[in-house]
This record gives structure tokens, sequence and C-alpha cells, in this order.
């Protein structure tokens, strides 16, 4: 009997796992005769994705998350656009706190980031992260359910307490792309109240707020498949399947150049004696600021 090794073991799990999440996004049932069809036709460049994935897992064992990122981004990317340049702690407690246009912007942020120590929060279960097990140390998700939601929340706290970074995606859910989608400033209005309670349970965090776009491809978030789901959330994450999917059918056909904005870094405790307003007022203001010194340079 031949032995399979395990890399290929794990793309294989991870390409039917993503597989399955490609037709649930899309609203089909994973078995369903749909599904079926169409899974030969993706599963070729899910599969080189997956590979893709599993290197970068044994990229973070060997080099850490920064350079891990550094490694993967040109599958997707043929450069980056750093529009502010501040000098970013590396050690200490840090939030990044950000939009999320999706798809690879956290590679684009964490590989502009010099810390190997970040979290990131998700609200939705990335189930392919399971399967590569140096990089799902790096991940929180903070699903619906109130009691796991807590204890996401507790580790969180003791991360920074401890000195570690976290990459909070502040709105907690998929925002629109400010450079190819419109009403992209509405969703920092909605910033999530987790990010007051992280600060004031460790005051003397840093907080990082950061700005990306040009991470999606217009002619994909006009897709033709968007059809089949109504929300503009759930159309955006068709749109980041297909382009991927392009992506990796045609390695360098498709490269964006994303941009990235980072305000200065600040201490919680600083900026709240510099405004009489509330907290999340505060941060919004800061972060509305960034949005429109980056959209003005951007577009």
């Amino acid at each position: 009997m031949i032995e399979i090794p395990e890399n290929i073991t794990r793309a294989n799990a991870l390409t039917d796992i993503l597989c399955g999440e490609l037709f649930s996004a899309l609203g089909f049932s994973n078995q369903g005769l749909i599904s079926r069809a169409f899974s030969p036709l993706v599963r070729k460049p899910i599969q080189r994705f997956s590979k893709i994935a599993v290197g970068f897992d044994e990229q973070v064992k060997i080099n850490g998350f920064q350079q891990a990122s550094h490694w993967i981004l040109p599958n997707f990317v043929k450069g980056m656009t750093v529009l502010s340049n501040p000098i970013i702690p590396k050690i200490g407690p840090l939030i990044i706190a950000s939009n999320h246009p999706g798809a690879f912007d956290a590679l684009v942020i964490t590989a502009n980031v010099p810390r190997d120590d970040v979290k990131i929060i998700v609200n939705i279960p990335l189930n392919f992260i399971k399967e590569l097990p140096i990089t799902k140390t790096h991940f929180l998700y903070a699903p619906e359910d109130p009691h796991i939601r807590i204890k996401v929340v507790r580790d969180a706290i003791r991360h920074l307490e401890h000195g570690g970074a976290l990459l909070l995606f502040a709105s907690g859910g998929i925002d629109p792309d400010p450079a190819c989608m419109p009403n992209a400033a509405e969703d920092i209005g909605n910033w999530s109240r987790s990010l007051e309670i992280f600060l004031r349970r460790v005051p003397q965090t840093q907080i990082l707020i950061t700005m990306v776009s040009g991470i999606l491809a217009l002619k994909f978030v006009k897709h033709p498949l968007t059809v089949f789901r109504k929300a503009r959330r759930d159309k955006q994450r068709i749109s980041e399947f297909f382009q991927v999917i392009y992506q990796m059918l045609y390695p360098g056909k498709l490269l964006q150049i994303p941009a990235i904005s980072f305000a200065e870094p600040l201490k919680f405790e600083s900026r709240m004696e510099t405004t009489t307003l509330g907290v999340m007022q505060a941060l919004v203001q800061d972060a509305m600021y960034l949005f429109q010194e980056h959209i003005r340079v951007v577009l």
C-alpha cells in the first residue's frame, strides 16, 4: 500500500472543505445535483489553493506569520501601496482595528505589521483553517453562541495582557471594498463595541486603526453568480470565491495592487485624555478620518 504524504492528505481535506463552503455560499446543498455537477469544474483550482495554503502553514512554522504573509501574497497581488508608514510597536499589547474587504486582506495587513504574535478574530467559521495546525493557533473564532463568544473575548483579553497583538475586523463582518464598491464608509459607523471592551480591560493597549482597499476586482464584484444571493455580504463572499478560483486557474493573470493605510498608533489611555467623546465615538471618528484620507489618495 502506498503511503500518501501528510501534506497531500491535508490539501485534499482542505479541498473538500472549501468546495463545500463555495456551494454553501451559493446557497446550494453540498450533496445536491447542482453541486455534484459543478464540483469537477472548481475542484482543480481549489486543489491548487489548498496546496498553497499548506505551504503557507509550513512558512508560518518556519519563518513566522509576517514572512509567511509575504510568501503567499504574490499569488494574489503584484505589489502593495502602503500609504502611511508609522512606527508600529513590535512588542506590547496592540489592537489592529481594520475594515474588512475580505479575501486576502488579513495577509496584506499582517505582511505590513512587524509582529508574529498576531491573533485574528473572525466571526464566521473558517473550517479549512482547522486543517492548518500552525496557522489555526493565530485565529480566534467568535460565533453567535454567547457562551463561546465570552470565552473568545476572555482569550483575546488574556492575549493582550500577555503583550500580544490582535487583528480585529471592527464591523464584525465583510465590508465593501472602498476601491470598487459604494457606501464603504457606512460600515465604519457600525464598528463593534467589543473593541471598547478590549481597550477598557487592557488600557495600556495601543490601537492601530487600519484601512485596506483594492482587494476585490470589479469584474468579480459584478460576477453573474452573485445573483444567487440577495444580501450584500453574501454576494461579496461569492465574489471572493470566484476571484480566487480565477487566480488559481490562471496564475499571474489577475493580480491586484491593494492599498493600505495606518493611523499613528495611540495608547488607549492617551486617546481618551484628548477627547470629550465616548470611546466608540472617538474611535469611529479617527477611523472615518483615516478612511477619508485613504480614499482621497486611492480614488
